[in-house]
């Protein structure tokens, strides 16, 4: 997207040379179209999808190849790092008119990193400022104008992104999660996610037994209703095992962020729920 936007400025640029001894209507074609707005040219959620089915099902030939292509004859593109910048570019802002490009960019950034056993796309990742981005995004309560739904889609994603970057032997992975990772935050946030749960579950049983349930409309709302719960529940039990996982680290306590700081360390609040479950 942002080499898209580089070439437009470009295009702009050499358009006059470009068009030279061309046919005004020509020209008039080749200005309209280049002036066209750019969220209709980009096409960036079909992209993505592009990129993240090929690496799906752990394909570790395309995951390494859209970070680094071997052919010495063509420039290098490092797609890894691209999709990366677009999600930095997107957070920051965050709302209703691009929910769907930044679930993306989380999707498609965990296919590359997912079975990767080269370990190359997660270490591209870890020298970002990724995890910062992951950390703020999984504990949104809200966004302007989302959908719980939607939310919730997008923070069992990062969940699932958080979960494939501890895949493989390199530590430097759990000492980076813990100098950066909010632990305590995030087990508030997995017990919230248990909890909504509930309640969501609680709330579409009493409509089933009082005979509110009749119609069309309802029935999807309750099937809708059970997805999103299980959304909430899967995202809940990934969140307490990345938990238990950093906690059990030899490091953990040692600078870890939130460790022994403003109130119970991560570790007592994980406990603590665990008990109260």
């Amino acid at each position: 997207l942002l080499r898209l936007l580089c070439l437009q400025e470009e295009r702009r640029a050499d358009f006059d040379e470009v068009t030279e001894g061309l046919s005004a209507a020509t020209v008039v074609a080749m200005r309209t179209d280049l002036e066209r707005d750019f969220p209709s040219r980009s096409f960036v959620l079909d992209v993505l999808e592009l990129l993240r089915l090929m690496c799906e099902g752990h394909n570790e030939d395309f995951q390494n190849f859209l970070r680094e292509q071997p052919n010495e004859s063509i420039r290098n593109v490092d797609l890894v790092s691209e999709v990366y910048l677009l999600l930095s570019e997107l957070e920051p802002e965050a709302d209703e008119t691009n929910i769907d490009q930044v679930h993306k960019c989380v999707e498609t950034l965990a296919e590359f990193v997912q079975g990767n056993t080269s370990g190359g796309n997660g270490r591209v990742l870890m020298d970002t400022k990724l995890l910062e981005i992951l950390d703020r995004l999984v504990q949104k309560k809200t966004l302007a104008e989302v959908e719980s739904a939607e939310l919730n889609q997008l923070r069992y994603a990062v969940v699932v992104l958080l979960m494939a970057m501890l895949e493989g032997t390199d530590r430097r992975v759990e000492r980076r999660m813990l100098h950066v990772l909010n632990l305590k935050a995030l087990a508030v946030v997995a017990g919230d996610c248990y909890k909504n749960a509930m309640e969501l579950q609680k709330g579409d049983l009493l409509e089933v037994f009082g005979g509110m349930v009749q119609s069309g409309d309802e029935k999807r709302r309750e099937e809708e209703t059970a997805e999103e719960v299980q959304l909430l529940e899967d995202a809940g039990f990934s969140l307490f095992m990345l938990l238990r996982h950093l906690i059990a680290f030899p490091e953990h306590g040692d600078g870890a962020r939130g460790a022994g700081a403003e109130g119970d360390d991560p570790a007592e609040v994980f406990e603590a729920f665990g008990d109260a479950r």
